[in-house]
């Protein structure tokens, strides 16, 4: 699902809408509804160990369904509902990999202690 979204963005910039507006959709729509799903699932594989980390990705993949409904329920398709239904995955990518980075970071800086026995 991961790769359909990225195909499905990489057609979406592809086939602009002001050139053949089906065809942007076609390219869309996979990738709107994939996203989500992706982050359901990770949160769902994400729970048992990682639960924090879960809950994020499942507040990212409501805020992406809710941007969803408000798109597909507003007669213009533009604005802050296109904005929740995109933007989720990604912040979702950057915020977890600054914090993995942060953590890798911390555990490196931390002094090794010898044990004495």
């Amino acid at each position: 699902l991961a790769v359909l979204v990225g195909l499905s963005t990489a057609a979406t910039g592809l086939m602009p809408s002001n050139d053949n507006f089906v065809l942007h959709m076609l390219a869309v729509v996979p990738g709107f509804v994939s996203r989500h799903i992706v982050l359901i699932l990770l949160a769902v594989w994400l729970w048992q160990q990682r639960r924090v980390i879960a809950v994020w990705s499942a507040t990212c993949a409501l805020s992406g369904v809710v941007g969803a409904v408000l798109f597909l329920g507003s007669a213009v398709r533009i604005g802050i509902s296109e904005r929740l239904v995109l933007y989720p995955l990604p912040a979702f990518m950057a915020v977890t990999g600054v914090a993995v980075l942060a953590t890798m970071i911390s555990r490196r800086s931390r002094p090794i202690r010898a044990t004495v026995r």
